[in-house]
Formats: structure tokens, sequence, C-alpha cells
């Protein structure tokens, strides 16, 4: 142990600065690997349930499907449901963007799959916070938060962001035929499942809620993939959305927020509407 200490002593004051950084990097390397994701945590309310995929045939049953109402104040009903969904009776699928306040660059997005009742099915990739957690970009790139694939009705996703979070969202339809439709279900359900029985941590680099999607997707990678608020340009490049359909933003937050008020369904052709008569 003398010999260390002297050895110490003897180093130049940027060898000893060299060594200690290499050390606290070292316990940092081995702490970040040595932590492993859990389903356990006390996590927030609204992100407390995990969903649930069970195979029935072909049919996949969604279950602890978030069914919330919000106003300003916050959660005003709580429910949570089920659905039985063949992949085939995806009738259409919206690409929905939330612009981080001030920001051009990083948003958070998310997909609604509309059934074949007309019912609006949402998809959204987060952040898994526990209890007193806040949302940091910086920490999450180091094994903060676990990831989640939240499936919610949009009456609950869009009236958590147009009423109590004051948030803009715009919408963009997908352009997908029948097949791929069915297939883009297939690969996110296959996750969610996944991750029922082997959690993953969130990154905000390589597993937040836009590249998460695109690998599900089987997409190339692109900067939109980090530079989220990006995304409807890149969808557009790849034939995803009609040319010129990205600088075409129609704020959903705005042109339904008296309906979530009233608490009125949201439904495929209530969205349909909105496009249709949106300049």
């Amino acid at each position: 142990m003398d010999n260390v200490i002297e050895f110490f002593q003897n180093l130049a004051l940027w060898q000893k600065l060299g060594l200690l950084t290499g050390l606290i990097f070292l316990g940092l390397t081995i702490f970040f690997t040595m932590k492993t994701p859990r389903q356990d945590r006390d996590w927030i309310e609204s992100l407390s349930l995990t969903p649930q995929v069970t195979r029935k045939g072909e049919s996949i049953e969604l279950s602890q499907i978030r069914n919330w109402r919000w106003n300003e104040e916050g959660p005003i009903a709580k429910d949570y449901d089920s659905v039985v969904i063949h992949p085939n009776d995806i009738k259409s699928v919206w690409f929905l963007l939330e612009p981080f306040e001030g920001s051009e660059w990083v948003g958070h997005t998310y997909l609604v799959f509309e059934l074949a009742d007309g019912r609006l099915l949402g998809l959204s990739v987060e952040a898994r916070r526990q209890k007193g957690q806040k949302y940091s970009a910086v920490k999450g790139v180091f094994k903060t938060y676990e990831l989640i694939y939240l499936w919610g009705w949009v009456d609950d996703l869009f009236s958590q962001r147009a009423l109590n979070l004051d948030h803009v969202q715009y919408i963009w339809p997908l352009q997908l035929d029948a097949g791929e439709r069915a297939a883009l279900f297939n690969r996110v359900i296959n996750v969610t499942e996944n991750l029922q029985s082997t959690p993953r941590f969130y990154n905000t680099l390589f597993n937040n809620c836009t590249n998460e999607l695109a690998q599900s997707a089987g997409l190339d990678w692109g900067w939109a993939h980090i530079l989220t608020a990006r995304s409807a340009p890149y969808l557009e490049k790849r034939g995803f959305l009609p040319e010129g359909a990205s600088i075409t933003q129609v704020d959903i937050s705005n042109h339904l927020e008296d309906r979530l008020r009233k608490g009125k369904p949201i439904n495929g052709d209530v969205l349909r509407e909105v496009l249709k008569t949106s300049p």
C-alpha cells in the first residue's frame, strides 16, 4: 500500500488527473454495465401497468390499454381496457409529432392505429419514470429509465397532450397498404410482447420514441432517429407521406380541443374530417 501511495505522489499533476479520470470512467462503466432493467419499480401511476399481449390464433388480445381522461388539472378518470384485434383489420395508421417546447429539432412521436370499428388505438414509446423522477434527455443516455410501449385510446393520449400539457400535436396519415399496416402492427406487438418478460432500458439516442418505431418498421437509419422533430421529412423521403406533406402541419390538439373538453369520442372519421377541412 505504501508503494502505491508513493507511486501516486511521484506522479505529475496531469498524470494524477488522468489516472483519477480513468478510474472514475472505469467505475461508471462497471456500474452501468451491471445495472439491469426491471419491471417492478415504483412507477408513476400513468406508466405503472405493462401492456399484455395474448395470442388467439391469428388475432391479438391486447390488455391493460390505458383509457384515462384528462383536463388542465390532471387525470379525471382512470380506466384500463382490453381489445382483440386481427392485424388484417387495421384500416389506417397515423403518425403524430409532439414538438418539445422551444425546439424545432426534437419532440415526441407516436402512432395511432384505426381498428375495424373505427376506434383509434395509440402506441407511444416512452421513458418509464419512477415516482419523483423527471425526464431528462441527458440522463436518458445512462440507463436512468426503463422502456415502455404504452398503448392507449386516443381520447386518453390526445386529451393528456392537448388539455393537460397544452402541447401542439401534428398529424399525418401514413401511406401504407393493408399488408404493410398489418406487418407494422405485428412488429410493434411483437416488441410489446417481448417487453412483458424481457424489460429493456430507454436510451435517448438509440432506444427512443422514434427510432424504436423506425426499427420495428424496418426503416434504415437517419438523423431523424435522434433529431426526432425531423421525422416527417424522413418519412416523406421514404414514401410514407405524400410529396410535400411534411411541410403541412395540422395541429390536432387545436382542432379537437373543444371535442376533448366535452368528452366526445374521437374515431377515424373525425380525424379524416379534420384533415379534409384543414388548409
